[in-house]
């Protein structure tokens, strides 16, 4: 045990001092620097990757905070559609009919005044039949 601990100091000292110390016929200094080499390149490559989370993350972020944003604005959205939309129902289908004027006679008949001019679009909702 004394000699390996001897070996290991030499080993050590001789490393400093770029003497070249074989083990069973192999140069264990370029060994060790081939090692340190290795743990260089690792770190580096950790390194660049904690850079590359890191940015990721931040990416991530921006992107939860837009979608948010972009959220609220789908919601208003609908909001300012549904604030300016008029649904009636129960009312026939006639062959040919004018959907302006079936509603101007709706409109009449609840003593309500409707320019077409106030009108975007009008038309029937699809029916689903079960």
């Amino acid at each position: 045990m004394n000699q390996e601990l001897i070996c290991i100091t030499v080993l050590v000292l001789d490393l400093d001092a770029h003497l070249y110390v074989t083990v069973d016929g192999q140069n264990v200094v370029s060994e060790i620097r081939g090692m340190q080499n290795t743990l260089d390149e690792l770190r580096t490559t950790t390194e660049n990757l904690m850079d590359e989370q890191q940015q990721l993350r931040s990416e991530n972020c921006e992107m939860r905070r837009q979608l948010e944003l972009n959220e609220i604005e789908i919601d208003k959205l609908k909001q300012d559609t549904l604030r300016k939309t008029l649904e009636i129902s129960n009312v026939p289908v006639t062959e040919g009919e004018d959907l302006f004027g079936i509603i101007a006679q709706i409109c009449q008949g609840i003593s309500v005044t409707l320019d077409r001019s106030q009108v975007k679009e009008i038309f029937r909702a699809p029916t689903y039949q079960s």
